[in-house]
């Protein structure tokens, strides 16, 4: 791993997503703000969050509207292009909202690590419960393969679970004992990166699910993870050291 950009003093970067000129974005969960990082590795303020959002998950629409999920104010933020903020939904008392994802049909997808459920927002904001994991799941990461399946990290059980478009969740696959799953990532041939809180490791999964190898090791406490767009789509990018002061975004060039 190299360095990418280290971010403010006491950001704590969380989510990650790359707008369409190739632009990182992440979430400031200690400052409630959101950092623009150029492709060269430039940082500048895009947004601020109302104070307490503490957000985690990033993610895109198709007309370059960012979404943040803020995991202790039960709130969905809408950030324009331009950089302001508005209330897009809020989800029920006692969610925790974590990982976030566009289906690109205007629908988002929000991990709920206090309901142990993956939640749906149409574009008008309304929400609905999507899928219902196993209880002491804890979803965290969420992730599409090329079928339009979602795959979802379980924080509490070391387990990669697969929801259909239907809903219907299976077991995907199970990571080494003691880890604890995070931010999620495919790369081109559909192999699922999981970034793991716990082991300090990324890990590589096979298609199937049956292979789970290390991708890359010594990474401390990594949160989420994404694969940089064209012209450099191979690079695996990931932030969150943990609960740290000092926010780097790490990359790593894909070997395949």
């Amino acid at each position: 791993m190299s360095p990418f950009a280290t971010l403010p003093s006491f950001s704590t970067p969380t989510g990650l997503g790359f707008d369409g000129s190739g632009n990182l974005y992440s979430a400031g969960y200690s400052t409630d703000q959101i950092n623009k990082i150029t492709s060269g590795g430039t940082v500048s303020l895009f947004a601020n969050l109302p104070a307490g959002s503490n957000p985690q998950g990033l993610a895109f629409d198709p007309s370059g509207n960012l979404y943040v999920a803020g995991s202790v104010s039960n709130q969905i933020s809408k950030i324009t292009s331009g950089g302001v903020v508005s209330l897009y939904a809020t989800l029920p008392g006692g969610s925790n909202p974590y990982g976030l994802i566009s289906d690109g049909s205007g629908n988002l997808y929000v991990a709920d690590g206090g309901t142990n459920q993956v939640s749906r927002i149409t574009s008008g904001g309304a929400v609905s419960v999507f899928a219902t994991l196993p209880g002491g799941s804890g979803p965290v990461g969420l992730a599409f393969d090329g079928s339009g399946n979602l795959y979802v990290a379980d924080n509490g059980s070391d387990h990669i679970s697969r929801i259909t478009s239907g809903g219907v969740v299976s077991l995907f696959a199970t990571l080494p004992s003691g880890s604890i799953p995070s931010g999620l990532a495919f790369d081109g041939s559909g192999n699922l990166y999981a970034a793991d809180f716990s082991t300090n490791q990324i890990s590589e999964i096979s298609p199937n699910g049956l292979i789970v190898t290390p991708f890359a090791t010594g990474i401390a406490s990594p949160r989420f993870i994404a694969f940089t767009p064209v012209p450099e789509p191979t690079t695996l990018v990931l932030a969150g050291l943990g609960l740290v002061s000092l926010g780097i975004v790490l990359r790593k060039k894909h070997p395949h």
